[in-house]
């Protein structure tokens, strides 16, 4: 088939994976960690990280080593009926997690611009974006993501540059016991937002394997890891636990600090700009996740093109489910972490004690 032959390198896929976590983790982990684990928060996803690289594992050995899609290891392991059954289970968690971020994304779109009306348009250019990146081949969109996380980690480092020296230590010491003892606790819903890294899985069909791909991976992992924590230190550095846990957009607020004389004043509408890459990159990996998926579903269907346009479509109409907002982002902050956790650290462990039953 053709999109074997369109291929993508493993650091490619990483950085697929990690601006599409990026995008619910510059909303969601700031909040959530600062109520979970105050001034020591930002030690979240450092203690998540050996979970992932567990979880990443977990979906490496179900994969049969990265040799085939996460949907054809479902079919693999639990028979066309049951693979098929939890195929559609994850497409439809994909279109829901979708629908929050492209409702979260247009608001974001509607209030930089400074416009009373319109979310409608900012929801259908959006989803009109997404349709026409995952349209293409998989090759080109993880170029495009390549691209995207430079300009991301670009303006990312510069926010943290600037505000680092403006970091109060009361608000990051001391650290007691009892504090990392919250960081742990705030580490549950940090490997909640990683989790949605788990839809890459079903690209695994398309990774050209070279030897050495999982110490890269593992290394990838662990940066990305250190960078959320370095952005987390910032901000509860800056603004504390306290106003962090209360704030909506807490990077958005700690944006409009960030000034250089003479250059620059403001930069937040540029960080919601670029944020708008980052939430094109996880929306772009669903669709493509859902058509892999359907590939296995209903082959008929799953390998054209056209699925890409009705994700796009399926999305804006899912916006619907969400009355505004603020209901999105609770979704994210709540909800979606459990489902997270669940697809991408619970199903993968199952499948791989059914792996392991076999074997025997």
């Amino acid at each position: 088939m053709e999109r074997h032959r369109d291929n993508i390198c493993v650091s490619q896929l990483a950085a697929v994976v990690w601006v599409s976590v990026l995008a619910a983790a510059v909303g969601v982990l700031p909040g959530v960690t600062a109520r979970r684990g105050g001034m020591a928060g930002w030690l979240a996803p450092l203690l998540a990280a050996p979970a992932l690289l567990a979880a990443s594992w977990l979906l490496w050995r179900v994969t049969g080593r990265g040799a085939r899609g996460l949907a054809d290891a479902f079919c693999g392991l639990l028979g066309d009926v049951g693979g098929r059954l939890l195929t559609i289970i994850y497409i439809m968690w994909a279109l829901l997690v979708g629908a929050a971020r492209l409702r979260l994304s247009g608001q974001r779109l509607l209030v930089t611009a400074r416009r009373d009306g319109g979310l409608w348009l900012f929801l259908l250019v959006i989803a009109f974006m997404v349709g026409w990146i995952a349209w293409g081949k998989l090759a080109a969109f993880a170029r495009t993501a390549v691209l995207f996380r430079r300009g991301l980690l670009l303006i990312l480092g510069g926010v943290v540059v600037l505000t680092v020296f403006q970091i109060r230590k009361e608000n990051l010491l001391p650290l007691w016991l009892g504090d990392l003892v919250s960081a742990g606790e705030a580490a549950v819903p940090a490997l909640g937002v990683l989790c949605v890294g788990v839809y890459g899985a079903f690209l695994l069909d398309g990774v050209s394997g070279v030897k050495g791909d999982g110490g890269r991976w593992a290394a990838h992992a662990l940066g990305f890891c250190a960078l959320l924590a370095l952005f987390l230190l910032t901000i509860l550095g800056n603004l504390g636990s306290v106003l962090t846990a209360r704030l909506e957009e807490p990077f958005i607020t700690l944006s409009k600090n960030v000034g250089v004389e003479g250059a620059f004043q403001r930069v937040e509408s540029l960080v919601s700009a670029l944020w708008l890459l980052a939430d094109l990159t996880l929306l772009t990996l669903l669709t493509w996740a859902c058509r892999r998926g359907l590939d296995v579903v209903w082959p008929v269907l799953g390998g054209t093109r056209g699925v890409a346009v009705a994700v796009g479509a399926i999305l804006v109409g899912a916006c619907t489910i969400f009355r505004d907002a603020a209901a999105a982002q609770y979704f994210e902050q709540s909800t979606a972490l459990l489902g997270n956790l669940v697809l991408g650290l619970l199903v993968p462990a199952v499948l791989f004690a059914v792996v392991k039953v076999r074997k025997e």
